[in-house]
């Protein structure tokens, strides 16, 4: 099948297939896409020349749709029109048994309501960013507004959410992904925070969130080399943390109610050797992740990290009696129930001793 991109979408909704290939030269400011795709071109020539009811037919013929990485607010496009109004073709993409996303065609899926309310789609944004200057309900800068200073680098880096969400088909939480690897904890606590959301799932690379339905209530797995974080929201300023590998389980019931449970320990696991509790590197590639594995090894039962930002903020890991930690075979733990907190207001006792 080919793919429906931007431009065909809006050729084949208003009938205008012969406009096409001037259609695409605008929305993708290429002038070669033909030249260098020739075959996908003419496939996508001919599935807007069928109409829109052979789009619905050809979608509702498969078992399995596939959302490609890139930027999800583009990939939207794809469903809505420029109005907001859904595409035709929309409840056939929403009923499919089988919806895959990698990167942004994870993040695409969030959305639809929920007991806490609509749940929302990330855009854009680093957890720095969102520490200092909080969630923003607009469109993402362009992809190039750094790269030839087309904005100021704050802004390229903001975080930027799309209210109503995406495709729909995930609305039990936000989606987040390449999230231990970019370290972007702090972003999607700050946008559960902004939007009242309760849950948040972020997916670590080479790694996929398996969501099942089941009678009453809703299954998730972890299937590949990595893990998935599941926040759940408790305060404005405090959150749950786990962090779930292959083997480990969690059940969402209709409730809203988060039951996880942790495979058994490995004897033979052996801790990571590139942990790293550098609290400058928090914001690097796998910083946060690191210092909530090192909590597991530590034998305090709360670490404090100081947060040199514009707004100096303290950062406490916590074990609480119920919290776990389960080594896995990959030398990393697997965490059930660890706290932490992000205090705003900092006393000058704490400013004296941490910030210098």
């Amino acid at each position: 099948m080919a793919c429906v991109n931007t431009s065909t979408s809006k050729a084949v909704s208003s009938g205008k297939c012969d406009s096409l290939p001037e259609l695409r030269k605008q929305m993708t400011q290429s002038e070669t896409r033909e030249r260098v795709y020739p075959e996908r071109t003419r496939q996508e020539q001919l599935l807007c020349s069928k109409g829109i009811s052979a789009l619905i037919a050809k979608i509702k013929s498969v078992d399995t749709v596939i959302f490609n990485g890139g930027d999800q607010s583009l990939t939207k496009q794809v469903m809505y029109d420029p109005s907001g109004q859904a595409y035709p073709w929309l409840e056939a993409l929403q009923s499919r048994p089988v919806i895959i996303g990698t990167s942004a065609g994870t993040a695409i899926q969030s959305g639809g309501v929920n007991q806490f309310g609509q749940v929302p789609m990330i855009t854009n944004g680093t957890s720095q960013s969102a520490l200092e200057f909080g969630a923003f309900e607009q469109a993402p800068p362009d992809s190039d507004c750094a790269e030839f200073n087309k904005c100021k680098d704050d802004k390229a880096n903001r975080l930027t959410f799309d209210s109503v969400g995406g495709l729909g088909t995930f609305p039990y939480g936000i989606l987040d992904t390449h999230f231990s690897e970019r370290s972007r904890t702090f972003r999607l606590a700050t946008l559960l925070n902004k939007t009242g959301q309760k849950l948040g799932f972020g997916v670590d690379e080479t790694t996929a969130l398996i969501t099942k339905k089941l009678n009453d209530a809703v299954s998730f797995d972890v299937l590949g080399e990595h893990g998935v974080v599941l926040l759940e929201q408790l305060t404005p300023n405090r959150f749950r943390y786990h962090y779930l590998q292959p083997h480990d389980k969690a059940i969402l019931n209709k409730q809203g109610e988060l039951n996880v449970t942790l495979a058994k320990a490995v004897n033979d696991a052996k801790a990571h050797s590139e942990f790293n509790a550098d609290i400058n590197a928090i914001f690097s590639k796998n910083g946060f992740k690191n210092v909530v594995q090192n909590s597991c090894r530590s034998m305090e039962s709360k670490l404090v990290y100081p947060l040199s930002l514009k707004e100096k903020k303290l950062l406490s890991i916590l074990k609480k009696t119920d919290s776990k930690c389960i080594s896995a075979p990959n030398g990393f733990y697997s965490i059930k129930n660890m706290i932490f907190d992000l205090d705003k207001q900092i006393t000058r006792e704490f400013q004296g001793e941490y910030f210098e």
